[in-house]
């Protein structure tokens, strides 16, 4: 069995070492970690592509009412996504924190209306590029949890924009990009 120990050793190194490249090559690496939370690149990388898809489709609609000036750059068009990303993972938080237990009925709730809607499917398909369960868990659960969170705050008399910045600026945000950085507020390029 000792003669065998080295063979095994090597045998689990290899193995890990298979899976930490096809992780990284899938996008399961993060980018940023916002309150013990990772945003891995896959969720940028299928947000950032579905904002694109959907500002060429704005573009190709309204494009001749654009001056060139006004036109929005992939960088900052990935400012936009990582910051969004962001956004809705500190309203989630808040949205759950905010309701208890009933947060999971809340949320049901809101999106039931949305369940087997083919017109919504086929439309988030041509605007975002996004199939229905994706449509869903970018666009769909996010609105819905900052809608909860929005009505709860309004019950007390706050503003979510309100919160929202007090939020962001006690929120602990570590950003694993280079050309990025967390100012206290939001994700700025590097200078």
């Amino acid at each position: 069995m000792i003669r065998y120990r080295i063979y095994i050793i090597f045998s689990i190194i290899i193995a890990l070492g298979v899976s930490a490249i096809f992780l990284v090559s899938q996008g399961y690496y993060p980018v940023a970690l916002v309150e013990g939370d990772f945003v891995s690149a896959y969720e940028f990388a299928r947000e950032y592509r579905a904002a694109t898809i959907y500002y060429q489709n704005l573009l190709k609609t309204y494009g001749a009412a654009f001056e060139e000036k006004e036109k929005i750059s992939s960088a900052d068009l990935e400012l936009a996504v990582i910051n969004s990303l962001i956004e809705n993972n500190l309203i989630a938080k808040g949205a759950r924190a905010e309701t208890g237990e009933d947060f999971e009925y809340l949320l049901e709730n809101k999106l039931s209306k949305f369940v087997g809607d083919a017109e919504l499917e086929k439309a988030a398909l041509a605007l975002y590029g996004l199939e229905g369960n994706e449509f869903r868990e970018d666009v769909l659960i996010p609105q819905a949890e900052r809608e909860i969170l929005a009505g709860r705050l309004f019950l007390r008399g706050e503003k979510i924009e309100d919160w929202l910045a007090s939020t962001k600026q006690a929120a602990q945000v570590i950003i694993f990009s280079p050309q990025f950085e967390w100012n206290g507020e939001s994700v700025v390029t590097q200078q």
